[in-house]
């Protein structure tokens, strides 16, 4: 007789479909599919149910089912995934197919970013090798011990943020479970929907700046036109912000830099930096009741032979010295109440894409005097000025 697949477990799920490929009806076959795929996605590792169920789930006559396990192909191990990729990659179904090709870039991406991680192991091993050869053990182990703290800071720090956004999530998620055992109408589903798809989004967002963060920083540079890469930085800024659903209209952002001023940098990690500091400007008059205050935020670019200086002043909330003294240690932290949408991540980041350019950035401010943060860059060499 057949079943829906929630009213069995997957090995007997398994033990029907090897007997009979039709003692699970379609849709629990669907679903017990996509529970695998899920389980898989959630970092369990594939156990022998679990790989044997795909194996017979990629022959399904439904494509639905067979589109599923495509979807899961990424999470098995080398030879699991093997052996289902080539089957599913020549599936006569488009949706299939495509979902099983997407499932190999996938992979290679996930194979690219081991491979990343271990050469920048490696890396610190040899530096550190370096630094033991050159000023001797006691040296190299305090080095060590520096770098032991820093990235103890780091983890603290990011495992307390993401706790405080997992735990907000979890109360939205369960207040939804409520409302929907209880018949609440759906005008409140609809709401409560909302909130718990923000909070994911935000999650989201939280991890894509973890990984800008802790990725390894290209090395090409390029002459780049000092202006336009600012006016660029600038319409980005503003761009987020309003995407993040908050008004910026009462703030003024002007840019004012020389024209003709090029210099050699990796032109998006620049943008990037400057559009990050540019949005914490602008995140100075925004107040915990999400108003956003009438105020002004200055850009403002010098240059000689050698280097450029950057300067972004605003005159919004400022900070405390005990809050700045924190902010100059760049390590991620939400410190601002008032920012419920920010990160963190943006000043480290800034200073990290600063950093990798040979440059530096520091940062002046008072409370409720506003915040000034300088930006020095070098002009890198065959560099010449238009006109």
């Amino acid at each position: 007789m057949n079943g829906i697949i929630t009213s069995i477990d997957p090995q007997t799920a398994l033990q029907r479909l090897l007997a009979d490929r039709s003692a699970v009806e379609p849709a629990g076959r669907l679903q017990l599919a996509r529970s695998i795929e899920e389980s898989l996605r959630s970092g369990r590792p594939a156990d022998e149910t679990s790989v044997a169920l795909l194996r017979l789930l990629a022959d399904d006559p439904k494509w639905e089912v067979r589109k599923a396990v495509a979807d899961a192909l990424v999470f098995l191990d080398d030879g699991d995934f093997q052996q289902l990729v080539v089957r599913l990659s020549a599936d006569s179904n488009s949706f299939v197919k495509n979902s099983a090709l997407r499932g190999i870039d996938r992979r290679r991406k996930v194979q690219r970013q081991a491979s990343r991680q271990q050469r920048a192991v490696e890396q610190v091993a040899d530096q550190l090798d370096e630094v033991r050869r050159l000023h001797g053990e006691p040296v190299a182990q305090k080095a060590m011990e520096l770098g032991e703290r820093r990235y103890n800071l780091l983890a603290g720090a990011i495992a307390h943020d993401l706790r405080s956004i997992l735990t907000h999530l979890k109360s939205n998620a369960l207040g939804l479970a409520t409302a929907v055992a209880n018949g609440a109408d759906a005008a409140s589903l609809k709401g409560r929907c909302k909130t718990v798809a923000q909070s994911v989004e935000f999650l989201e967002r939280c991890v894509a700046d973890i990984e800008s963060y802790s990725q390894a920083l290209p090395v090409d540079r390029h002459p780049e036109d000092l202006l336009e890469v600012l006016q660029v930085a600038r319409d980005m800024a503003m761009k987020n912000l309003t995407e993040l659903g908050h008004d910026i209209s009462p703030v003024a952002l002007m840019v004012d830099a020389p024209e003709g001023v090029r210099i050699r940098i990796a032109r998006h990690l620049v943008v990037l930096a400057m559009a990050n500091l540019m949005k914490n400007g602008i995140e100075s008059f925004m107040t915990g009741e999400g108003d956003t205050a009438v105020g002004t935020v200055e850009v403002r670019a010098e240059a000689d032979a050698d280097e450029v200086r950057i300067i972004i002043r605003d005159n919004g909330m400022g900070m405390s010295e005990d809050d700045l003294r924190e902010l100059q240690a760049m390590v991620p932290v939400r410190r601002n109440k008032a920012k419920r949408k920010s990160t963190g991540f943006g000043l480290p980041i800034a200073n990290r894409y600063i950093a990798a350019h040979g440059g530096a950035l520091s940062i002046e401010s008072k409370e409720d005097h506003g915040t000034c943060v300088t930006v020095t860059l070098p002009r890198g060499a065959d560099v010449a000025d238009e006109g």
